[in-house]
Formats: C-alpha cells, structure tokens, sequence
C-alpha cells in the first residue's frame, strides 16, 4: 500500500489536472474529505488489538486479496448513505469516493512494481513473508520522500490535522459504511476507534525518539521492525533513489510478463487514469448514475493490478528472476 503522502501527492497532482468544472468544484470545496477518501482504503490496517482480525480482513476485502470486489464498498456507500435535501449525493461524499477511487487506481498501478522488488507479503513461509512486508514498507516510505520532494507537494502530511477538518462523527459514518455497508450502527465505534488509532500511529511514527526505540528494539523482535520499516528515513538511501530515478522494467509478479516502465510512465499512466475516470462523473446526476459508472470500473486486485487475480499466485520477483 504505497503509504499516506504517496497517496494524498498523486491524488492532488491528479487534482489539478482536472479540467471538469464540477468535479474541480467538487474537489476543491471538499479537499479534505478527498484526502480522507485517499487513504480510507488503509486505515483498517492500522486497527486496535481488539478489533484487528474484523478489520485487517476488512482491509483485504478492500483490496482484493482474495475476491475482486474493490469497488462494491464504494457502491454499498452510495446506496446507503442518505441524500441531501436536494435527493443529490452530498458533495462532500461525491469528493470523498473520488479520493477513494484515486486510491484504488495508484494501488493497482504501483503494487505489482513494488512487490517485484520487495517480495510476497503473503508468502505462506512465516520468515519470507515478514521479510518480505519489512522491505515493502521501507519501499513505500522511501517511495512517500521521493514523491514527497519530486513533486514539490506542499498539501497536509498529517492523517491528525486532515481528520479535524471533518466533523467527526460524518466521518466515522462514512467509513462505517464504506467498511461494513448497512450493518453501520454495530460498528461506528469500532470504526471510530480505528480511525484514532491510525490518527496516533501516524503520530508515534513521526516521533523521533520512538523512530530510534522501534529501531533499537526491531533488532531482536520482528514485529517492532515491521512496525520500525513504516518509520521514514531522514533521507531516502541512495539505492532507493537511484531505483526510483533509473528503472526501465520489472516482471509482473504474478505472470512474469517482462513490462517496460519507469517509474515515470507508471506515474503519468496513473494520472492519466484518475483524470480520466473522475471524467466519467461530471455528468452523473442521480444516486443511480453514479452506481452504474463505477460498476462500468475494470474489477482488479489492488494487490496485483490484474483482474481477480489474487496475491497468492505471485512468484516472480526481482530477487530470483533475470530481469
């Protein structure tokens, strides 16, 4: 999951691309629920003790680990959610499902690379795949200062400071629904819970004394330097930037297909991509149209990039493929 700054950079980069009036207005009155919407898709990652196995199975769902049902929450969503006094689709809801659809497109735009280089996170080996996932997040931190600086963003890098432009409770609502559709009452606690949790973590990882205790301690204890590898760097290592500077190719992790691209032609692809599917709504009116222009959305796994094709088939990685 390329982490917080990846997804708010892209999605804003995207944001400015976009030349519909009404989505542009949309957007820009609603800036941080489409930020919020970016990232809906990996809070229930970062889920309490007591609630972590409901929701890191909820995050899965979302990202197509095992089905390819990644846009029916956001359909759920819509269906549910109540209409403004106009029977419109409130504008803030309209910015936050765009923010989510930018996260899907990144996602499925992305992963496939990024696993490439970092390994199978769903690895049945207990010891490939925590390996594995501590790579993949060192990528994705690495990947957030590269875009971070490359872009010249300047937009919220804080989950805390983007959470208090909403009303708290609207947004505890429209995860809910968008996480557990219209069973929504029994959860919105647990949703709001998650939703703190994320807004602290985040905070803790930018800590710089827990950066070093999580470090220290990740030396002997596999679950601190997983959680260690979300931490960013002080700059990105020269590897990681001559990586993200230089490569021309990879193999699809789950058919080996050799692909030429850089990480600049995937960037433009991806933007190209959300530009053109907010296009699609510029003209949606009702509750229905938009239902039918999001069913219109290729189904992919946001794991692999491909349709219903699931993380679990991935075995060509940059490690032991000639690439």
């Amino acid at each position: 999951m390329p982490k917080d700054i990846t997804h708010w950079a892209l999605a804003t980069t995207a944001r400015k691309n976009v030349h519909f009036k009404r989505i542009k207005y949309v957007i820009d009155e609603n800036y941080a629920s489409f930020l919020g919407g970016a990232v809906a898709y990996d809070i229930p990652y970062y889920s309490p003790a007591n609630s972590s196995l409901i929701l890191a199975k909820k995050a899965d769902e979302l990202h197509g680990v095992k089905t390819c049902r990644v846009w029916e929450p956001i359909i759920n969503l819509l269906q549910n959610y109540s209409l403004d006094e106009d029977g419109d689709i409130p504008d803030f809801l309209l910015s936050f499902i765009l923010g989510c659809i930018s996260h899907i497109i990144i996602d499925s735009h992305y992963h496939p690379l990024i696993y490439y280089f970092t390994g199978n996170c769903y690895d049945k080996d207990i010891h490939k795949r925590n390996k594995a996932i501590v790579e993949h997040r060192q990528f994705e931190s690495h990947l957030d200062l590269y875009y971070l600086r490359k872009l010249n963003y300047t937009g919220p890098t804080s989950a805390k400071y983007i959470i208090s432009q909403l009303q708290g409770p609207m947004i505890a609502e429209v995860l809910s629904l968008l996480y557990f559709s219209n069973d929504v009452d029994k959860r919105i606690e647990m949703t709001q819970d998650c939703l703190n949790a994320y807004i602290k973590t985040q905070g803790l990882l930018n800590n710089k004394i827990m950066k070093y205790l999580l470090k220290f301690i990740g030396i002997v204890s596999v679950e601190m330097r997983k959680r260690s590898a979300l931490c960013y760097p002080k700059t990105i290592y020269p590897a990681y930037y001559q990586l993200f500077e230089n490569n021309s190719q990879y193999r699809h992790p789950t058919s080996g297909e050799l692909i030429q691209a850089s990480f600049d032609t995937i960037y433009d692809k991806c933007i190209a991509d959300i530009v053109s599917s907010f296009s699609k709504f510029d003209c949606c009116r009702t509750r229905n149209e938009y239902i039918e222009t999001i069913r219109s959305f290729s189904a992919v796994s946001l794991e692999t990039g491909k349709e219903c094709t699931s993380p679990s088939l991935m075995r060509y990685f940059f490690k032991n493929c000639s690439s």
